[in-house]
């Protein structure tokens, strides 16, 4: 909610500025403030001893509507020994993803929300966690 707090706050400086610098004085405000994305589960670098893990998360526009989200999976961050590399990249409308059959590792998964003026959340929400399913 930090970052909401701060974009709405910027265009509130902005509508000051204006009111301080008087009608003779051309501001240029944004056309559009982009959305804000947050992971509400799993916490970060949770550690799950099954092989499916659900991803929940949410987005916020202070100026529209958000209509979408791009999220990516992937077990190549170099922290655990892989034996393949998994990518999932998805667009969807959905606020939730479940992952299943995944193997043993560590795993990145980032997520950002898209706006109605097709501006996408310039900082993606990332996740860390591992999967340790014990044979």
């Amino acid at each position: 909610m930090v970052n909401i707090y701060k974009k709405t706050k910027n265009v509130f400086y902005y509508s000051l500025l204006s009111l301080i610098l008087g009608c003779n004085t051309e501001l240029t405000l944004p056309d559009n403030i982009p959305p804000y994305t947050k992971i509400i589960k799993p916490d970060n670098n949770e550690v799950f001893n099954t092989d499916s893990v659900e991803v929940e998360w949410d987005g916020y526009d202070v100026d529209g509507k958000v209509i979408g989200y791009f999220h990516r999976l992937d077990n190549n961050i170099n922290i655990y020994p892989l034996t393949e590399r998994i990518v999932i990249t998805d667009s969807t409308q959905d606020k939730k993803k479940l992952f299943t059959n995944l193997r043993n590792g560590y795993y990145r998964f980032e997520v950002k929300a898209q706006d109605d003026y097709g501006d996408y959340d310039p900082i993606p929400e990332i996740r860390y966690f591992l999967i340790d399913v014990k044979k």
